[in-house]
């Protein structure tokens, strides 16, 4: 899928979710160590003055991380058909202070354009907000995260995640 189709799309399926204008499209930003609670590889996007950091890790990654936390897996929602875990993070740009009562909602756009919606709650366990996603093809994902923070205000970031 074109950046453009991937744009468009995007745009178009957005509009029925919120009504009203859509906010700038982030940048993607640097890998950096993780703020959240468990090490992984975090990417970071810059969302008005916001900071979404973001990390993919499969199923079976997670699952074991979940394992060497000492977590109780019984609390756990995973999905079975799930290839893949993503947990993000969003925090002020200014202060750093993190932001767990968003509405969160992730939109995954596979190789096909075959789509997945999510909407995502904060985890107090893991500190973070997680869902769990199918993704077994090999190919560029398109990734829209559009959250709405206490003041009712809309944001959006999209970015690309390439499964190997």
């Amino acid at each position: 899928m074109d950046k453009k189709r991937f744009l468009i799309l995007a745009t178009v399926l957005l509009s029925s979710y919120f009504i009203g204008a859509f906010p700038t499209m982030a940048e993607e930003g640097h890998s950096m160590g993780h703020s959240m609670s468990h090490p992984m590889d975090m990417k970071m996007l810059k969302v008005d003055e916001y900071i979404v950091s973001y990390s993919f890790m499969t199923a079976a990654e997670h699952h074991k991380m979940m394992q060497d936390m000492k977590m109780d897996m019984s609390k756990m929602k995973m999905e079975p058909n799930a290839t893949h875990h993503l947990a993000l993070e969003i925090s002020e740009e200014k202060g750093g202070k993190k932001i767990e009562d968003a509405k969160v909602k992730v939109k995954v756009i596979d190789p096909n354009d075959k789509a997945q919606e999510k909407l995502v709650e904060w985890s107090k366990e893991m500190k973070h907000y997680g869902c769990d996603l199918e993704m077994k093809e090999k190919g560029k994902y398109g990734v829209i995260i559009l959250f709405k923070t206490k003041d009712e205000k809309q944001h959006l970031a999209k970015f690309w995640y390439e499964v190997k």
